[in-house]
Parts: structure tokens; sequence; C-alpha cells
């Protein structure tokens, strides 16, 4: 099936939100001879901040088939309250946000906060997922505390645009699009009281992989710019490799993915990949973001200077 085939864009955004909704029903049954039914022959997923065994890389629905039911076999309940889906406005893409909680068959229980970003072929199944998780939580470290669902979704609908507004989404998201490309260019040049005017004077932040590094969770401009003052302070240069920005369907939402690499000022260098949700407000400011990143050594490689 070509693209054209696969109906409008409304038509395939639906199509892959519902074979999400039957993804996470199948995998909380451990029907996983089913739920492979969802990928297509070739495809792939990736899983940055892979550990406890786990592979970063599995290609081919066989391997995919394979790793998940071992998985599956560990638990003997799993459930996924409070999914949250948001297509992104390309067609064929997804983003996702969940809490997994299983219990195992030892007795353990396991809970997660879990991002992720799923591409569709024409056909409408999986054909690529990149998958963020806490690795503090898989490994079940004595000191990790495990998340909960958190009270706010990653876009509230604080800029939703209006009935009878939407010839100007397109402006409107541009000019946000513009709006994150300075935010990490700022943040590359340091100049931070610059980059403090593109957050609402409201912004709120969540960090869900804190794990102690830093706050979990921060409110209001000059609380945000305070931390990311300190972090500043910690390194001499930093860089956004492969930064992308991706816009979501929802005119005021946006993705983006990037690798920071930093030279640090007590020497040695920091490395992470990055994945971020943010949500503009109606007068073009940063409202909310939420940003997620490997806590592995975080708390070694960076120091905070106030």
């Amino acid at each position: 099936m070509t693209d054209a085939e696969a109906g409008t864009p409304a038509d395939r955004r639906a199509r892959d939100m519902e074979t999400l909704r039957t993804y996470f029903r199948l995998l909380a049954r451990r029907d996983i001879d089913r739920w492979i039914t969802l990928w297509s022959a070739a495809c792939t997923q990736h899983m940055p901040y892979a550990a406890g065994g786990l592979p970063d890389r599995v290609e081919g629905r066989d391997e995919v088939h394979t790793l998940y039911k071992r998985l599956a076999a560990g638990y003997r309940s799993l459930a996924y309250p409070d999914t949250e889906l948001y297509p992104l406005r390309e067609p064929g893409r997804i983003l996702a946000r969940w809490f997994p909680h299983g219990e195992t068959t030892d007795g353990r229980t396991y809970v997660n906060e879990n991002l992720g970003i799923f591409a569709f072929d024409p056909d409408g199944r999986i054909r690529h997922f990149t998958e963020y998780y806490n690795p503090v939580g898989l490994t079940g470290t004595a000191d990790h505390t495990p998340p909960v669902p958190a009270g706010r979704p990653l876009l509230a609908g604080v800029g939703a645009v209006g009935e009878g507004s939407r010839a100007r989404a397109d402006e409107r998201r541009a000019a946000d699009e513009r709006t994150l490309w300075d935010y990490f260019r700022l943040l590359r040049d340091k100049d931070l009281d610059s980059w403090k005017e593109l957050l609402a004077p409201d912004c709120s932040l969540a960090v869900p992989y804190a794990s102690g590094a830093v706050p979990s969770a921060l409110h209001g401009r000059d609380e945000i710019h305070r931390l990311w003052r300190a972090i500043a302070n910690g390194y001499r240069r930093m860089r956004y490799e492969r930064l992308e920005i991706l816009p979501l369907s929802d005119p005021a939402g946006f993705l983006a993915r990037w690798s920071p690499v930093g030279e640090l000022v007590g020497g040695g260098h920091y490395r992470n990949e990055s994945v971020g949700v943010f949500e503009f407000g109606r007068d073009g400011r940063i409202q909310h973001f939420t940003e997620y990143f490997n806590p592995a050594g975080l708390a070694e490689s960076f120091a905070l200077h106030g």
C-alpha cells in the first residue's frame, strides 16, 4: 500500500492511534503472539537507555517477538494506566507516554515511566519504535523511588487554538518552532538571560528521570533559570548534536530530540541522549516542558555550580 492509498492524514492518524490502543491492550494481556502481528516484518526497535541485560536495538519481527515473549514470561500481571497518545503532524508517527505496572513471577513490583515514538508503514504496521525508560527502575536499584503517573499530561491544552482560528495554526506553529531553535542556540551560547525570556513567567518543567541529580519538577521561570544557570556554569562549552524538532498534530506541541555533548569545567566530558516535549502558551512562550535523559552517571558527570 502507498501513502496515498492509506487515506487522508486524519484517517492515518486515527488508524495508527487505534493500533496503539490494541498494542497496549494485548501487551497487558501478555498475548505476544497476537501483539506481534501489529509489527511489520522488517521492523526495528531502538532503546537508547537499555540496561538490565536488554539490547539497545532489535531488528526484525522475529527478534522482537522472541524478546517480548521472554519478557512477558517474567510477569504474573501487567497494566498500562494513564497512557497518553499524541499524533505528530507528519502522518505515520505517534508519540506515546505510558506508566507500566507489573508484578513479576518472583514477587517483585516493576513500575516506570516510558516515552515512545512509533513510526508506521503505509499498511498501518509498526516499522520503527524508539523507547525511552528509566534504567534505574529496570535494574532495581535499592534507592530508586518508583515513578507514579504524572498529574499533568504532556500537553494540557493551555495553548489550544480556538474554533475559527485554524487558519492561523501553521503560522503559529512556524513561530513556535523558531523559538525552539532559539532555545537550543541560546543554551549553546550560554546566554541564559535571553533564554529565560522564551519561557512563560509561570512555566513548569518536569524531569521524570531526575534520580536526585536535579529536581524532578520546577515551577516558575525564575526557578528554572536558576537551575539552568547552575548547569551552564558546570561546563566550558556545550553543543547539541543531531537536534531534531518535530511538530505534533496539536499546534501548541513539539517533540525534540538531541544529543548534548559538553566539556566540563572540572575536566572530562558529558554526553547523553535527550528527548523533550514542549507545550507553548497562547503568547508564544514555552508554558511547560518535560525532559527525559539517561540518568546513569549524571550526578558524577555534572557538578552544579551556583
